[in-house]
């Protein structure tokens, strides 16, 4: 294992045990809330007649690459 896979899974480690470490609110805030207000501007601009399965697919669809954002 190289220094820099070492890095990164300590750095991982460390980031498991803050999301575990954070409020409910604090949690949400930051991994939740930024896609969901996205999603549910495009609810609102769109009015789908489902717009359940429409915000499911949206959330789906433009889902991020990556656990921290």
């Amino acid at each position: 294992m190289s220094a820099k896979e070492d890095g990164n899974s300590a750095k991982k480690a460390k980031t498991e045990v803050d999301i575990k470490s954070m409020t409910n609110k604090e949690y949400l805030d930051q991994f939740v809330v930024p896609h969901l207000m996205k999603a549910l501007t495009a609810v609102s601009t769109e009015r789908p007649k489902d717009p359940v399965k429409f915000l499911s697919d949206y959330l789906l669809k433009n889902k991020p690459t990556s656990d921290s954002s």
